[in-house]
């Protein structure tokens, strides 16, 4: 933000709503992992409130690592400008977006690379700053599966009442794709099987709803990116309205989309860079589904958008006052989009046809 623009967000305050809009989020992850499989008999006293020690490693190692590095690099001896930092933040999130079974010492050395990474890349690629929450939380979904095999996403009451949801499988029907956890109905509430914190997409509205009142996030990124995956999902689909509903309240990406790609170190500024940021974080998520199936694709799609930032920021800036010299992105992101959307349901068809063997809601 220049320094002729006036404001009355700071970044305390920014740290203040998003821990905030993060509470309920927080409360839910307790009542699904911790009171449930307690009330049920599936933990014990220190099952039920370990979903919020959980959350409690991550984000304590980001504030010892924070001041460790001050006090090392930096020189400095005052910490009190700890809690003015926002990475306080990025320890709260990594503890939301991993399943809860993830070993305690993932939690612990996921902050501090994430932290070793994010200031190489700032050397390598000129002060380029990538999601340092997403960095830590893929090194752990990396990792996990060569220390402890595949990787679970159940807690102790779903292994006894849901299956293992498979975020690969895109191709499906009603049946096969949402019954098996009730309907999408509880994709919406958060009763599925998940990382801690991501599956509540009622909950995430609102704390975009509230993130966006007090101007913290910048609304124009999620409603791209949520409209490109839904439009392109619905042209896969065979136009079964149910089939993008469930592409958006799944993997987490609501939010992500909330929560991540409206980083304001990690997202353009400018507002035609935040739209295009937000269309082809659409299309590299669609191509990370499809066309290169990966478990973490989001969180790829995210880091990759990180490294374009500048880009799209000179973009918007140039564009501010002449939209024509946006156009050539914004035409490669429409063609992108149209090219998957026929291009995927054709492969699909060919391979497996049951993506339109479909039922209604």
């Amino acid at each position: 933000m220049g320094p002729f623009i006036k404001s009355n967000t700071n970044v305390k305050k920014m740290i203040m709503h998003t821990i905030n809009a993060l509470i309920p989020i927080i409360i839910f992850s307790f009542i699904k992992n911790g009171i449930i499989p307690y009330t049920k008999g599936y933990t014990n006293l220190t099952g039920l409130f370990y979903p919020i020690i959980f959350i409690l490693i991550p984000t304590i190692s980001v504030i010892i690592y924070e001041i460790l590095y001050n006090i090392i690099f930096q020189k400095q001896t005052n910490i009190s400008n700890i809690k003015n930092n926002y990475n306080i933040i990025t320890g709260i999130l990594i503890g939301l977006m991993l399943p809860i079974n993830t070993p305690i010492i993932l939690l612990v050395l996921a902050p501090l690379i994430s932290i070793i990474i994010n200031k190489l890349i700032q050397k390598i690629f000129k002060n380029t700053i990538i999601n340092p929450a997403l960095i830590g939380t893929l090194l752990v979904l990396v990792i996990y599966p060569i220390i402890m095999g595949n990787i679970s996403y159940l807690n102790k009451y779903e292994i006894a009442t849901s299956p293992e949801p498979n975020y690969i499988n895109t191709t499906g029907t009603y049946e096969t794709m949402v019954k098996p956890y009730g309907g999408l109905l509880n994709f919406f509430i958060g009763t599925i099987p998940g990382t801690i914190g991501e599956t509540s997409v009622f909950l995430c509205i609102i704390s975009f709803i509230y993130l966006t009142y007090f101007k913290v996030i910048k609304w124009k990124i999620p409603i791209t990116y949520i409209l490109t995956v839904f439009a392109i999902t619905y042209v896969i689909g065979g136009t079964n309205i149910w089939y993008p509903i469930l592409q958006i309240l799944s993997c987490g990406l609501i939010f992500k989309a909330i929560f991540i790609t409206t980083d304001p170190k990690t997202s353009p500024l400018t507002p035609i860079g935040q739209i295009l940021y937000g269309l082809f974080l659409g299309i590299l998520t669609i191509i990370f589904k499809y066309i290169i199936p990966l478990e973490q694709g989001i969180i790829i799609s995210i880091l990759i958008m990180n490294l374009l930032v500048k880009t799209l920021d000179k973009i918007g800036s140039l564009a501010r006052f002449d939209f024509k010299k946006s156009l050539i992105p914004f035409i490669i992101a429409w063609i992108m989009i149209l090219g998957l959307s026929i291009g995927i349901p054709l492969k699909y068809n060919q391979e497996t046809p049951t993506i339109n063997e479909t039922t209604t809601t």
